[in-house]
């Protein structure tokens, strides 16, 4: 199984994390933007409805459908805001846009619903009138202490799409950048924590060829340092130790080879490992040919 490089790994995840961190920010900043959009549409429709009830409430009644009719499609001239007025039982007595005798009864639309009852009621959906996605704001038509219909203005939302796709654009394209950039830097990083290991690694190569007078540089990468410190300890601590056992078997070596007695040395198999120059002249073999 290949091995995978812990570096990349590292780096690999990093940038994971930063390009899901920039996305949620764009997702979150985008719907924030809509949703302040969304916002300034809606307290504008409201002010227009105030203005549209307050110019037609006296005349709120079946017997005047074509006088508001006419009011609201005046109205609505120089605007593109959409209005319509509804009975109480949601008959269309007034629209800006189409004729009020060939439109359904509104009554179960839940932003003429909601006003029905003397609350605001806002609303945002396709209209198969119009064929356009629009915002709705109905309010209660009040007439001596009393509900007896409901005033509604509405504006199509596309223009607030095409806004945002060109604020998308541009927020895409900086965070673009930014995850270049960001990928950039985390490169960096990523090299600047991969050159000490991998000085490690070329220490500890020559640790294995018992260059054990090397030692390790000591960065300022708190982690890698100490795992430089810890080989370097370990290094002089086996040097040491090898320079003490070499010391000692030389000793023994002089001992053993200046004594004037014949010596051999033999394992547990009988089998000669070491001999001393006075036995080797006793016996007339070479020490390294009696071995073993």
């Amino acid at each position: 199984m290949p091995r995978k490089r812990l570096l990349w790994q590292l780096y690999r995840y990093y940038l994971l994390i930063i390009v899901v961190s920039l996305f949620a920010a764009v997702l979150y900043t985008s719907r924030s933007i809509k949703q302040f959009y969304l916002m300034q549409v809606k307290g504008d429709l409201e002010a227009r409805a105030h203005l549209v009830e307050r110019h037609v409430m006296r005349e709120f009644t079946p017997e005047k459908a074509n006088e508001l009719d006419a009011v609201c499609k005046e109205l609505a001239v120089l605007s593109l805001m959409r209005i319509t007025l509804v009975l109480e039982d949601g008959t269309v007595i007034g629209d800006s846009a189409e004729d009020p005798s060939r439109m359904e009864n509104h009554a179960n639309r839940p932003e003429i619903a909601r006003a029905l009852t003397g609350l605001p009621g806002e609303s945002v959906r396709y209209s198969e009138t119009i064929k356009q996605k629009f915002m709705y704001v109905a309010l209660p038509a009040r007439w001596n202490g009393g509900i007896v219909g409901a005033v509604r203005t509405s504006l199509p939302i596309t223009f607030i799409d095409d806004n945002l796709r060109s604020i998308y654009i541009r927020i895409f394209a900086g965070g673009l950048v930014v995850a270049v950039l960001a990928a950039g830097i985390s490169s960096i990083v990523v090299r600047r924590i991969r050159r000490p290991l991998e000085e490690i690694r070329r220490g500890v190569s020559r640790f294995a060829e018992n260059d054990l007078g090397y030692r390790l540089p000591v960065h300022d990468l708190e982690g890698v340092s100490d795992l430089a410190e810890v080989m370097n300890e370990m290094a002089a601590k086996l040097e040491d130790r090898i320079q003490t056992e070499t010391r000692q078997r030389n000793e023994q070596d002089a001992v053993f080879s200046g004594m004037v007695e014949g010596l051999i040395a033999v394992d547990v198999d009988e089998r000669i490992f070491k001999m001393n120059r006075a036995a080797s002249a006793i016996i007339g073999v070479e020490a390294e040919e009696a071995d073993g």
